[in-house]
C-alpha cells in the first residue's frame, strides 16, 4: 500500500470522531476504492430503518441486534455488478473468483451504537440480524465508543 493512500485511511478513520457517521463513513469507504451514486434519502432514526427494511417473513430480532443501543443508521449506497465491472480499483476488491450465490449487488450502511464495551459477538450479531433482512449482503461500518 503506497503512503499516500495509507495517509488518505488515516485521515478517514479519524474523522469518524468528530464528523457526522454519514459523511465519515462515505469518506473512509471513497479512499478504499468504494464509490457509487445509488443511494437513498432516507431517515436515520433506527425505527425508520426498520419501517423501510423489515419486510420479510422472519421478523428483525431486536434483542439479538441490541436495537436498543442504536442511536442512528446511515444508508450510505448500493453497488451492483455494473459498478464492480466496470470500476478500477473496486472491480479488484470483489475480484476474488468466488461465486457462491452469484450476488449481483452490495448494500453499505453505518450503523451508530450508543457508548458501550461492545464483543465481537455482538457485533457479529447485529451485523447477521441486519443482513437477513436482505438479499443481498450488506457491508455494515459500527461506531461505538468504548469506556
Amino acid at each position: 500500500m503506497n503512503t499516500d493512500i495509507r495517509q488518505q485511511i488515516q485521515a478517514a478513520l479519524r474523522a469518524f470522531s468528530g464528523t457526522d457517521l454519514g459523511v465519515a463513513s462515505i469518506g473512509l469507504l471513497s479512499s478504499l476504492g468504494y464509490q457509487s451514486e445509488k443511494t437513498l434519502e432516507l431517515d436515520n432514526t433506527p425505527d425508520a430503518f426498520l419501517a423501510e427494511f423489515d419486510k420479510r417473513d422472519r421478523r428483525f430480532r431486536k434483542g439479538k441486534a441490541l436495537f436498543e443501543r442504536w442511536k442512528s443508521v446511515e444508508f450510505l449506497f448500493q453497488i451492483t455488478d455494473d459498478e464492480v465491472r466496470n470500476s478500477g480499483t473496486q472491480g479488484k476488491l470483489f475480484d476474488s473468483g468466488y461465486d457462491h450465490g452469484n450476488y449481483q449487488s452490495y448494500l453499505f450502511f453505518a450503523l451508530d451504537l450508543a457508548k458501550s464495551h461492545y464483543t465481537r459477538t455482538q457485533l457479529a450479531d447485529i451485523t447477521r440480524e441486519i443482513n437477513l433482512l436482505f438479499d443481498m449482503p450488506v457491508m455494515l461500518l459500527i461506531r461505538h465508543n468504548s469506556g
